[in-house]
C-alpha cells in the first residue's frame, strides 16, 4: 500500500489513526485492553470512538478517545496521551465519575454499576517513577489489607518505559506506540491497519484537512489566548478555532452532518445552534 509522503511521520499515537484503528477493529480494542490489565477478556461489545459526555446541560463534559464494554459487566476507556500537561490522577476520577454518571443517567442502580478501567497510554512518563505500568485503586486507610472494591481501575502505560521486566507483547506494543518499531505479530497488524487507514484517498484527504484546520486554528486560539493574557482565552480560543475549522468541512461537504457532530463534541441542538451563529461569512 502506497503512502503518501506527507503522511509518513503519522504514528499509531496520532488521534485520527488511534480512534480509527480501535472503533473499527473490536478486537484491537480487545488485545490493547489485556495488555494493559494482565488477563484476558471474553468478549467485546459496543465500540464507542470521541464520544461526548456532558455532566449536564450547562456542565462541563469530556470527549472520550475510545470507550468499549466487554460480556463481563465492565466498561473500558483507553485515551492516548501524547503531551503530559494535565493531572493525571483527578484526570482519570472525572473520566470515571462520568461514565458512572452516564450509567445513572441511563437508570442503572448503584449496586449494577459497571466495573471501570480508565485507561492512559501515555508516549512519556507520567509519574517519573521508570515503570511502563502504573495501577491504581482505591484502600482503606489503616487497612490496606481489606477488600475495598469499588470495581474502578485507573491504569496509565508508559511508553518511555525504564523498567522493562514485562510481557514482550506489551513491550512490543509499547515500543510500537514509542519508536514505531515493529517487533511482534499483533503490532504487525496495527502497522497494517494503519497504512490501510492512511492510505484510503477519501479518508487521507479528510485527515489532512483536519489536521491542518486543527494546526491553524490551534494557532489562532493560541495567539487569542495571548493577546487576552489569561489560559482560558487560549482554551476557549483553540476550542471554537476547532468547532469553526469543523464547521466549515461540513459546509463544503467534507463532512457528514453525523461526522461533524462526531468530530465537534457538541450535541446536535448545539451544533445546530453554533451554525446558526457561525456560518454568515462561510464560503
Amino acid at each position: 500500500m502506497e503512502i503518501q509522503e506527507g503522511l509518513r511521520d503519522f504514528t499509531f499515537a496520532n488521534d485520527y489513526v488511534f480512534c480509527s484503528i480501535l472503533t473499527e477493529n473490536p478486537h484491537v480494542c480487545k488485545k490493547i485492553a489485556e495488555l494493559a490489565i494482565g488477563r484476558k477478556i471474553k468478549k467485546i461489545v459496543k465500540v464507542q470512538a470521541q464520544k461526548s459526555v456532558k455532566e449536564s446541560v450547562d456542565g462541563k463534559g469530556v470527549r472520550f478517545d475510545v470507550i468499549f464494554e466487554d460480556d463481563e459487566n465492565s466498561v473500558y476507556d483507553v485515551e492516548m496521551q501524547r503531551y503530559s500537561n494535565d493531572n493525571f490522577p483527578k484526570r482519570a476520577r472525572y473520566y470515571q465519575s462520568l461514565l458512572d454518571l452516564e450509567a445513572l443517567g441511563q437508570g442503572t442502580a448503584y449496586d449494577k454499576l459497571k466495573d471501570g478501567y480508565i485507561i492512559f497510554i501515555c508516549t512519556f512518563d507520567p509519574f517519573e517513577k521508570g515503570d511502563y505500568r502504573y495501577v491504581a485503586r482505591i484502600k482503606l486507610e489503616d487497612y490496606p489489607d481489606y477488600n475495598y472494591d469499588d470495581g474502578t481501575f485507573k491504569i496509565f502505560l508508559n511508553a518511555a518505559y525504564e523498567k522493562d521486566d514485562m510481557d514482550p507483547e506489551l513491550r512490543a506494543f509499547l515500543d510500537y506506540v514509542n519508536k514505531g518499531t515493529v517487533q511482534s505479530d499483533f503490532v504487525s497488524e496495527l502497522e497494517m491497519l494503519k497504512n490501510k487507514l492512511l492510505s484510503n484517498a477519501e479518508r487521507r484527504e479528510k485527515f489532512m484537512t483536519l489536521q491542518e484546520n486543527y494546526k491553524m486554528h490551534e494557532q489562532i486560539g493560541f495567539e487569542k489566548g495571548i493577546t487576552q493574557g489569561i489560559q482560558q482565552g487560549i482554551t476557549q480560543g483553540i476550542q471554537q478555532g476547532i468547532t469553526q475549522s469543523i464547521i466549515s468541512l461540513f459546509l463544503k461537504n467534507k463532512l457528514s452532518k453525523s461526522e461533524a457532530i462526531e468530530e465537534s463534541g457538541l450535541t446536535e441542538a448545539e451544533f445546530e445552534k453554533y451554525l446558526s451563529e457561525h456560518t454568515e461569512n462561510e464560503v
